[in-house]
């Protein structure tokens, strides 16, 4: 059986587990239960969890990634208003296309309806006419013609 000896001070100790998410309290009961000494272990967490070696990196990673997910929101913001834009856009074009479709079909079927009156008015004025000369067709002549 091969034994490794792992020698760390108790601030790598603590600096580690508190890198790793441990809290503070969870670091401090560990490394008493482990044996170390109470007070040395407060002294150390208290000079180690407000250390800025720790704390700064941990703050600076969090305002950086504050700032590109704010510079990100504010991409998308645009692209947001360039889309809703475009869609205004595009309903606008799509109400002025129905309101001059609505125009020219009313138009087309007012000339058509005037055209199909004026064709029954034309045929009642000459209807008699029409029948008469077709009854004049159709009556036997009497007298020969030579």
């Amino acid at each position: 059986m091969i034994i490794i000896s792992v020698k760390k001070s108790i601030e790598e100790v603590v600096e580690a587990l508190l890198k790793e998410g441990v809290r503070p309290e969870a670091v401090k009961r560990s490394l008493i239960n482990l044996g170390f000494d109470r007070e040395q272990v407060e002294k150390v967490l208290t000079s180690v969890a407000v250390s800025p070696s720790t704390v700064e990196p941990e703050y600076r990673l969090i305002n950086d990634e504050l700032k590109r997910q704010k510079l990100s929101l504010e991409e998308l913001r645009k692209e947001f208003t360039k889309i809703k834009d475009l869609v205004n856009t595009f309903i606008n074009r799509i109400e002025l296309l129905e309101k001059e479709i609505s125009q020219a079909a009313t138009s087309r079927l007012t000339t058509l309806e005037a055209r199909f009156n004026a064709l029954i008015d034309a045929l009642i004025d000459y209807a008699p006419y029409l029948f008469e000369d077709s009854r004049l067709k159709r009556m036997p002549t009497l007298v020969k013609q030579e």
